[in-house]
């Protein structure tokens, strides 16, 4: 009998410091607060926990201070919401690197700017808006066409004689004009910045 009381005892013991073990590790959190400026100082909004589900609309926010513990808890991720869109209705972009140890501050840049914002445990699915993947499709299109272009010159080719990479053109990026656009562009001069305007401007068809 008291072999028996011994081992309920044990297994009581054990369930409650289980019990309490849980709760003390829910309680663990990291927590941040968005901000008017790049640097995280200026009209710094209210601390949210980034277990904290629901959707935060946050509108011409340009950083996010993210607060860390000294206890490691799981990943979260930032979803981003395109420009009004104040319901976090769908994923236009996504930011990793939250529930750290680490007090980070991070710059919240055009293409990671909405209106509304939401945690979500672990790492960043795809994007889910109408068309996202549509364009991100022709930007990796564009990417790799412009590296073709300047392989071609690289080995002494005409690109503009190479019928695969005009075709490339026309079944990737959709091309919305006459072949001599493409010529009107010095692809191989082109910074970054400059590419992605071409992705989204005159030169590319929308998705049928």
């Amino acid at each position: 009998m008291h072999s028996l009381q011994t081992l309920t005892l044990t297994l009581a013991t054990l369930a409650l410091l289980f019990t309490r073990t849980t709760t003390a590790l829910g309680d663990i959190t990291s927590w941040v607060r968005f901000c008017d400026d790049d640097d995280c100082s200026e009209n710094c909004g209210t601390w949210v926990a980034v277990t904290n589900p629901g959707c935060l609309a946050q509108h011409g926010r340009r950083s996010l201070f993210h607060k860390g513990q000294d206890t490691m808890v799981y990943p979260y991720a930032l979803v981003v919401s395109p420009p009004g869109d104040s319901r976090c209705s769908c994923q236009w972009n996504c930011v990793t690197g939250f529930g750290g140890s680490l007090d980070e501050c991070h710059k919240l840049g055009e293409f990671q700017k909405g209106d509304s914002y939401r945690f979500i445990q672990g790492g960043c699915p795809d994007p889910d808006c109408p068309g996202m993947k549509e364009a991100e499709n022709r930007m990796e299109a564009l990417h790799e066409f412009v590296q073709r272009w300047n392989q071609d010159i690289m080995d002494g080719q005409d690109p503009r004689e190479d019928e695969e990479l005009l075709q490339f053109w026309v079944d990737k990026i959709k091309l919305d004009g006459t072949e001599k656009d493409i010529f009107d562009v010095d692809w191989g001069h082109m910074t970054t910045e400059e590419l992605l305007g071409v992705n989204v401007g005159q030169f590319v068809d929308s998705v049928d």
